[in-house]
Order: structure tokens, then C-alpha cells, then sequence
């Protein structure tokens, strides 16, 4: 490995697990994670110190995706800490058919948020679904209103899943 190779990689796996989030991705093993040959490039100095991640936030981020969910569409989720979903768009008023199964021992907080550009009912902005102390498990049903919707799962640490299912 030439020197300019092993600064690279240092760099990179220091913005790797600076830029980390709440749901680990697989790792592989094996021959299949040799890591390639990269050229090096010019030697890099005064690289700004790579900021945390922002904590969960109840608003849509610009890159974040969009995924119509249709009427007896199962949608599963799962962590293993707090985190807020990319935004689900429904197209017309429905109930959800929660359920949740948290194996963790800390506080566990279920919400579905209104990300929509404009809510028009403020009782459908912000809905606490379910906020006990693990380990715990429950089923819920939810009227929300047409729009984009996330889920919000506050406080968890340790693995949880979701899933949710309009109703027709």
C-alpha cells in the first residue's frame, strides 16, 4: 500500500463513523470484503472535523424519500435507537393498523408525524402512538388524514420494529 493509500483510508472510515445513523447496516466478510485498490489522490490537509448526525427531527429533509404506501400495503421498520422514517405519502384519509415489538429496557416513544407541506387539521400534526418502558409490545389503530407521514420512534435503545398497514 502506497502512503498516500493508508491516509485515505483512515480519512475514510473517520467520515464513516462520523456520518453513522441509527439503523447499523450488514457488514461482509470474507474475500467479498477485500477492500479495492483506490489511486491516491494529492495529499489532503486541513479537512474540517466531520459534524455529529442531527438528532430526529419532525421535518422532511430535501433528500429524504417519499414512498406512496397503497391501501393493505404492509410497511416494516426496524432500529436499534431513536430515528425518524423517510416520509410515507398517503392519498387519502385511512386508518393505520400499528404494531410494534420493542425488546429494549429503556423508555420506548411511538409517534406518526404530519410532514406535509401544509396540515389542515392540527389534530392530525403530531401523534403519540404509544410511550412506555421496554421491553413491551402492542397493536394500535390509527385515523390519520391524506399527506406525508413519518414515523418517530424517540428514546429506544435497543431493537424495535414497526409495522403499519392502511386499512381500506
Amino acid at each position: 500500500m502506497r502512503p498516500g493509500q493508508s491516509i485515505s483510508w483512515v480519512l475514510a472510515l473517520v467520515v464513516a463513523a462520523a456520518c453513522g445513523t441509527a439503523t447499523p447496516k450488514a457488514l461482509t466478510t470474507g474475500a467479498a470484503a477485500t477492500a479495492p485498490s483506490i489511486p491516491s489522490a494529492a495529499p489532503t490537509t486541513n479537512v474540517p472535523a466531520a459534524s455529529p448526525p442531527p438528532a430526529p427531527s419532525a421535518t422532511k429533509s430535501a433528500a429524504g424519500a417519499v414512498q406512496t404506501v397503497a391501501t393493505g400495503e404492509v410497511v416494516k421498520l426496524s432500529g436499534n435507537s431513536y430515528t425518524t422514517s423517510d416520509t410515507f405519502r398517503f392519498s387519502s384519509d385511512t386508518t393505520l393498523d400499528i404494531t410494534w415489538n420493542y425488546t429494549g429496557t429503556a423508555p420506548f416513544a411511538l409517534w406518526l408525524i404530519n410532514v406535509s407541506e401544509n396540515v389542515t387539521d392540527p389534530n392530525y400534526d403530531r401523534i403519540l402512538v404509544d410511550d412506555v418502558t421496554g421491553p413491551h409490545a402492542g397493536t394500535a389503530k390509527q385515523k390519520i388524514i391524506a399527506g406525508d407521514w413519518a414515523i418517530q420512534v424517540e428514546q429506544a435503545a435497543g431493537p424495535w420494529s414497526v409495522q403499519f398497514t392502511p386499512e381500506s
